[in-house]
């Protein structure tokens, strides 16, 4: 299953990753575009889009006062077209994983959701996974089944409109109680009053009705060590993995030196400009300037090479090759190339024709040529040359 990702045109060695793709026996493609990878899946699942469901950011990270904002849908979603956790859900329950329902469980919810301090959603769920204990590894949807449904009804309720998948909702109860028990003094300063257990409950039934956000906690600067991990709460500036890695530095500086005889320019692709984007943004008529996504070039390596401002190239790696027009520009040192990402894409054009503006910078880049430790392939120095194309009469 491939979600949320465009691997066939995102991911490192296109070609490789294409012939990888073409011996899998099924691929299922969760995503809100019809992409590039979409089109090579036996299965396509179309998502709802972030318009129209329950979401979240989960990398907003402030100090001293830390914001959380459980955005609300403005529209419902297009015909055949649902929210991912509704798509886990259904899948997880066709493969005969969990139950559809849990009516025992959600009436405790219901009743739980009236005296809260008696913690009968935590206890009725503790005793759910020691009578069940395969279920725990899906406790999510455990909860969007029996406490989700709960929010869900209680909202349609009010009228609200879009009523969107509130049930997801549901799974932040596990998120606020861990975070109102780790920094309680922390959560009680942005303005709740509870303690112990209710704490959390107070969080979430606030994070859940807070259309435009929160503030989740008020933090001090005398407090700001205690968010290290380490236990002597210092920051540890000695990493083995990289001391090795720098005293593998001049075998590293040998080996490029013979690739850059057949390869003597320094690609940096990806480079962020005015109109590239991810390739959800398919309609290539957005950009309103820079529509093939250009190669910046030093005017000094075009003269060496006989390229003017404007001339189509081949630029070629070790894995394949790509056209280019090139626009020159002293933003660039000598032999180093820039091209932007999120080209190259296919898009239906007139007469049902199919269009691709742009090209893949990762038919360039390898798979191989990457982070020893995390395998990030190393796109900002990848190893080119410039062919010059033959200029048409």
């Amino acid at each position: 299953i491939v979600e949320s990702a465009n691997p066939l045109s995102s991911y490192a060695d296109i070609s490789a990753q294409q012939k990888a793709y073409a011996k899998l026996d099924v691929m299922v493609v969760i995503d809100v575009a019809m992409t590039e990878t979409a089109m090579a899946a036996h299965y396509v699942l179309p998502a709802a889009s972030q318009y129209e469901k329950f979401e979240s950011t989960f990398f907003n990270l402030e100090f001293p006062e830390n914001y959380y904002h459980l955005r609300h849908p403005v529209a419902e979603p297009l015909a055949n077209t649902r929210p991912e956790p509704d798509i886990h859900h259904d899948l997880v329950c066709a493969m005969g994983e969990l139950p559809k329902k849990f009516p025992l469980l959600k009436a405790l919810v219901k009743l739980d959701r009236k005296l809260p301090q008696l913690r009968l959603l935590p206890m009725a769920l503790g005793v759910t996974f020691k009578l069940h204990p395969k279920w725990a590894k899906y406790a999510s949807l455990v909860l969007k089944a029996t406490l989700g449904e709960v929010l869900a009804e209680k909202r349609a309720k009010t009228g609200a409109a879009p009523l969107g998948n509130y049930d997801v909702a549901s799974v932040l109860w596990f998120a606020s109680h861990a975070y109102a028990k780790k920094y309680a003094k922390q959560v009680r300063r942005a303005g709740l009053t509870s303690s112990g257990y209710m704490l959390g409950e107070e969080l979430f039934n606030k994070v859940i009705n807070s259309p435009s956000g929160l503030i989740l906690s008020r933090h001090t600067h005398d407090e700001h060590w205690e968010l290290m991990r380490h236990p002597d709460k210092k920051v540890h500036l000695y990493i083995a993995e990289m001391c090795e890695w720098l005293d593998m530095l001049p075998q590293k500086a040998q080996r490029d030196a013979e690739r850059d005889k057949a390869y003597p320019f320094n690609l940096m692709a990806g480079e962020r400009r005015s109109y590239n984007a991810n390739t959800i943004l398919r309609n290539p008529e957005w950009r309103k300037k820079d529509k093939s996504g250009a190669l910046k070039m030093n005017p000094s390596d075009a003269a060496r090479l006989g390229i003017a401002n404007g001339d189509w190239v081949n630029c070629r790696s070790n894995r394949g090759a790509i056209k280019l027009q090139v626009q020159l520009t002293v933003e660039m040192p000598d032999k180093v190339v820039s091209m932007p990402h999120g080209y190259g894409l296919r898009y239906p054009g007139a007469n049902n024709s199919e269009e691709t503006i742009g090209a893949q910078a990762n038919l360039l880049s390898d798979l191989k040529d990457c982070d020893p430790l995390a395998k990030t392939p190393y796109h900002k120095n990848i190893a080119v040359n410039i062919e010059p194309l033959a200029k048409s009469a």
